[in-house]
């Protein structure tokens, strides 16, 4: 077993002997904020109680079954809707294909035949197993057309 002092981790004695700098507290100050609960310095840019999300840019809250078009990291523009509250989004063309009466396997994504990512009709939609789904967009020219 290791002998060690360690009394200098006691009480704070290891910052003994040093001077607090200029901006420390010295006994009897008294802090700016003592006795002032939930201070609002800034009240024009707080959260107002019941209103929904619009400061900046931010749109607000949209309604149930609201659809919008966003785009992906590539580029490519694809539409939303809006199916549960608060902010649940679902690709439309998905929605579509499972509105129609068809239920989407798993393993299995939604093709758009005309390879148009915004066009939704459910006759451009086809299912198609995740696997096979990047040979119909390969680099050698055999898409669709």
């Amino acid at each position: 077993m290791l002998n060690r002092d360690n009394t200098y981790l006691k009480d704070n004695k290891f910052a003994k002997g040093t001077k607090p700098n200029k901006t420390s507290f010295k006994k009897g100050m008294i802090p700016w904020n003592k006795g002032k609960k939930g201070i609002h310095l800034s009240p024009e840019s707080e959260w107002k109680k019941g209103r929904a999300g619009t400061l900046g840019n931010q749109q607000p809250a949209l309604p149930l079954l609201s659809v919008t078009q966003r785009k992906d990291k590539n580029g490519t523009t694809r539409n939303w809707i809006k199916t549960k509250e608060p902010n649940t989004w679902a690709s439309y063309a998905v929605y579509l294909y499972e509105q129609a009466g068809y239920k989407l396997k798993r393993g299995y994504c939604i093709h758009h035949i005309n390879n148009n990512s915004s066009d939704d009709r459910i006759e451009n939609l086809i299912q198609v197993s995740r696997q096979d789904h990047p040979k119909l967009h390969n680099r050698w020219n055999t898409k669709n057309k």
